[in-house]
């Protein structure tokens, strides 16, 4: 900012990186960035990829192979000591959703967690703020008609739970407090998870499919509409309260009195 209060936007740097970044996270530390990408084979095949990006220097450091998959990694999450990232991914050499685990201080692959039978490709993860936890959404199955959330014990690399949802989730994220875990859907039916049971608790109407993504604070939640559209959900209130919509490469933050959205006020971020 300069003397005059004027807001002055850093240079842009563009860093080469692989085929379709798709997903980023950046670890606790500030150092680096995890980027998801897509590589093409030969055949045709898609080589699933992790891109790691040194902000210091903005070069990528090292590419961390995945194998081969189908669409392209769903979501990169990082634990809050930095130590694992996690990146679900449909495996076409065992035609089901799995999770990859990268140690980061060898950037390399170390486990891998089967989440779905056939036919049930991830979308989205979020962990845990105390880092025990990571959820996982996985679309339906072959000759199956609901979605699954996972939940994955960080410490055993293990599934713990397999929660029911609607056919399609598209995005999940956890309440700053850590006590709900928000699915999304396609379908534009939203859950929510008590993530102290691991069980559906009440649902969430008004919302759209997509992403979201909850403030620091707790108080707001910012859910994707479409390409140009973001709900704005006041949390302390539990409704609807702004749309921001993007006209000419610019926010414009429209008031919005719409209906109530049943979530729990103990998601205000507070413990």
């Amino acid at each position: 900012m300069s003397e005059t209060g004027t807001l002055t936007p850093a240079a842009r740097v563009t860093i080469p990186i692989g085929r379709s970044p798709r997903w980023v996270a950046i670890t606790p530390d500030g150092r680096r960035a995890y980027v998801a990408v897509d590589e093409g084979n030969a055949d045709g095949s898609t080589l699933g990829g992790i891109s790691v990006i040194d902000i210091a220097t903005n070069t990528v450091t090292t590419t961390i192979m995945l194998g081969v998959i189908a669409g392209g990694p769903a979501g990169v999450a990082i634990t809050p000591d930095g130590r694992l990232v996690y990146v679900p991914l449909f495996d076409r050499s065992v035609v089901s959703g799995v999770v990859r685990v990268i140690d980061t201080a060898t950037n390399s692959v170390t486990t891998t967690v089967t989440l779905s039978g056939r036919g049930g490709g991830p979308s989205g993860v979020a962990i845990t703020p105390d880092g025990r936890h990571a959820y996982v959404g996985t679309e339906q199955e072959v000759d199956q008609d609901q979605g699954i959330v996972s939940v994955i014990d960080v410490a055993s690399e293990t599934v713990i739970a397999r929660i029911p949802v609607n056919p399609f989730p598209s995005g999940i994220a956890i309440t700053p407090n850590g006590r709900h875990a928000c699915v999304l859907d396609l379908d534009g039916a939203p859950a929510v998870i008590d993530t102290a049971t691991h069980e559906l608790t009440f649902p969430i109407d008004g919302l759209s499919s997509g992403r979201i993504v909850f403030a620091p604070d707790g108080v707001h939640a910012y859910v994707t509409h479409d390409e140009i559209l973001i709900d704005v959900v006041d949390i302390t209130t539990n409704k609807l309260v702004a749309l921001i919509e993007w006209t000419a490469g610019r926010p414009m933050w429209r008031s919005r009195r719409m209906g109530v959205v049943p979530m729990s006020p103990s998601d205000r971020g507070a413990t």
